[in-house]
């Protein structure tokens, strides 16, 4: 009973009165608490301190409704259970006021990693990387975060984890050969959004490359390309970790290796030849000077003398390196032909036997 110098307020009709009173300086209370909040969460949000200011701007409701639902569960068991004699209830009351302050939890914690998401993502000077690791944490502390919650609602309803494995046990066995693939697959989409070998919008190529294309979407379970003819590729995450990954869109530089054959007879021209194609190169403002590359007399082949050329272009978007490419190939095209010398074909040298003469034929006696 709920009593004050020994008089029992309930029953003498002075509830209502308290109950407003407490209501009433909850809500005071709540109101002076919410503008210091906000103002909290201003001040850490202009100091880039992003995960305090979602702190401040998504406590307020879900800690709110856990005191006010706590205050009711209290209210019903020493206000109405205890007086009736229905006092066995107050264990039930108890459970449902733990599971809901669980839920209050859980869905404090999903606020505040979901806003505090929102609050990095919108910044100006994020670069991609950082954006793909911010998604990549998300959804890890999503699972993290509901697996947590799980188990502590599990162990508020006494259910032993003990006896629930013992149980799963016993179909595990039956269903834990044609389960395998689905567990490999979600146990690689973890894996994908920890190490973030790759983020959405990269170029990649996997699988011996017989896989390549735009990475669309990263899941738990499969992850969505989209090849250069515009199919998509639905891969399951498996797929990521028995194979290599070739993630084209983190290169620095694009390399442009080419094989100049020369006729044998310009022999004598290649060092002059060699010799401009690396001043070429050199002056060109797409190669990258820093990454070394070279241009030498590389091979004797069936019908020409081999100069390999390699160097290392800025542009690593696929239409920049194709346009300086074209421009490099030109270039040396005119080098060859401003040293008098040609590109060799193939050619196939004929040895004709000299027919025999006619000798006169001598008469038989």
């Amino acid at each position: 009973m709920l009593r004050i110098n020994g008089i029992d307020i309930l029953s003498l009709g002075y509830s209502i009165w308290l109950l407003i009173g407490v209501f009433a300086a909850f809500a005071v209370v709540g109101f002076f608490t919410r503008i210091i909040l906000k103002k909290l969460a201003r001040h850490y949000r202009n100091k880039k301190r992003y995960w305090l200011s979602a702190f401040c701007t998504k406590v307020f409701w879900p800690t709110t409704s856990a005191i006010l639902f706590t205050f009711i569960c209290n209210i019903i068991i020493h206000g109405i259970l205890s007086k009736h004699n229905f006092i066995k209830w107050a264990s039930t009351i108890i459970t449902l006021n733990k599971v809901a302050i669980v839920i209050f939890i859980l869905w404090f914690a999903m606020s505040w990693k979901n806003y505090a998401r929102h609050l990095l993502q919108r910044q100006p000077d994020i670069t991609a990387s950082q954006r793909a690791a911010i998604h990549a944490m998300n959804k890890v502390l999503t699972m993290l975060i509901v697996f947590v919650a799980l188990v502590t609602l599990l162990n508020i309803l006494s259910i032993k984890m003990t006896a629930l494995l013992a149980v799963g046990g016993i179909g595990a066995a039956a269903v834990g050969f044609a389960s395998k693939d689905i567990v490999a697959n979600f146990f690689g989409g973890f894996m994908l959004h920890v190490t973030s070998p790759f983020k959405v919008g990269d170029v990649i190529a996997c699988a011996n490359k017989e896989l390549t294309g735009t990475v669309e979407n990263i899941g738990w379970y499969l992850t969505v390309l989209r090849n250069f003819d515009k199919k998509p590729i639905y891969v399951p995450n498996a797929q990521f970790s028995g194979s290599f990954v070739i993630n084209n869109s983190r290169l620095h530089n694009r390399r442009i290796f080419l094989t100049v054959g020369l006729r044998y007879q310009d022999m004598s021209k290649v060092d002059a030849v060699t010799i401009a194609i690396r001043d070429m190169l050199a002056a060109h403002p797409e190669i990258d000077q820093t990454t070394a590359g070279y241009v030498n007399l590389t091979a004797y082949d069936a019908s020409s003398v081999s100069i390999s050329v390699a160097a290392y272009t800025h542009g690593v978007p696929m239409d920049q390196f194709r346009n300086t490419q074209q421009d490099v190939m030109l270039k040396i095209a005119e080098i060859v032909e401003a040293h008098d010398a040609s590109f060799a074909f193939p050619t196939v040298t004929l040895d004709m036997p000299q027919p025999k003469p006619n000798l006169p034929t001598i008469p038989q006696e």
